[in-house]
């Protein structure tokens, strides 16, 4: 299920860029991708379920600063980033939120972790330089590598505020109201009869551009939200983690053979590094008795967002 639903992200990477590039923007993707995701759980959930829609006041104001920074702010930041740099250099650089957690747990939070942290990092800081080709001649996007560490920090964020509050209510309807909070805000910003919906139809065949938009919002979004939620009856978060990060690898291929986006042999072996390092990040919190992060941490991969 967490491979099925990696492809499924990392298929969704080349999609998204295709119709950035057919004229949707960052903003206008991000608006979709929430009000859509909004709709399809707000009717599965009215159908099967309707008491766990119900929500109170209090709850208001944790709902929405969680859609905003999880499924608004991130995959924002994620969109701009691929629609300047390379796909797989985004979710490269938004896969390093694990680090930025495991740094929170050890120094916010007092958690012991073990000392493969410290060396994980530094595998992953010198990865990230490889990756953005700092020591190279090739010219790398720096507002596409800012929108890219911004993402993997409001990813390490979400999942901060994730083990605040995820246990209190099921995480179908937490998602819910997390895509109206995000989806209500974009559209706010970017006004539906704004939206370049002429660009659908601008292909060769007119029907590409829509089964483009309906892939992008029903099998990049929702169901492989819905297949991490499934694994995660199975696997622990950590576990489901580290498998998600076939993503990066798909996502490296597609991009590479549909939009002939290739990397160099030094900036393979700097992503390599940098996956390690994330894994030693992400393995170097030590349990405790009930693992709250367990427990609390969102059942989504780290790119859903672009992708929480």
């Amino acid at each position: 299920m967490v491979s099925v639903s990696a492809v499924l992200f990392a298929i969704n990477g080349v999609v998204s860029k295709v119709l950035i590039n057919a004229g949707f923007s960052a903003l206008q993707l991000t608006t979709v991708r929430t009000a859509a995701g909004f709709a399809c759980l707000a009717t599965y959930l009215g159908l099967t379920r309707a008491k766990s829609l119900q929500i109170r006041r209090r709850e208001l104001p944790w709902l929405a600063g969680y859609g905003v920074i999880g499924l608004f702010l991130s995959p924002l930041c994620y969109f701009l980033a691929i629609s300047r740099l390379p796909i797989s250099i985004g979710l490269l650089l938004q896969y390093t939120a694990p680090v930025f957690i495991a740094i929170w747990a050890r120094f916010a939070q007092g958690r012991p972790v073990r000392s493969r942290l410290w060396w994980g990092l530094s595998v992953c800081l010198a990865g990230v330089i490889l990756v953005v080709n700092a020591l190279g001649d090739l010219r790398i996007d720096i507002w596409g590598v800012a929108a890219g560490c911004g993402a993997a920090l409001l990813v390490a964020t979400y999942f901060v505020l994730s083990e605040k509050g995820v246990g209190k209510r099921d995480t179908l309807s937490l998602m819910c109201w997390a895509f109206a909070a995000a989806g209500l805000l974009g559209s706010a910003l970017s006004p539906w009869w704004k939206m370049p919906w002429g660009a659908l139809f601008s292909w060769e065949h007119p029907w590409t551009g829509t089964l483009a938009l309906g892939y992008f919002v029903v099998f990049g979004s929702v169901l492989p939200y819905l297949l991490v939620i499934g694994a995660m009856r199975y696997l622990s978060a950590t576990n489901v983690g580290i498998l998600a990060m076939l993503e990066v690898v798909v996502a490296t291929a597609l991009a590479w053979i549909f939009l002939d986006e290739s990397l160099t042999p030094l900036q393979i072996f700097g992503g390599a590094l940098l996956l390690a390092g994330v894994i030693a990040a992400e393995t170097a919190r030590v349990p405790a008795v009930v693992d709250d992060v367990e427990l609390a941490a969102p059942k989504t991969p780290l790119a859903a967002t672009g992708t929480p």
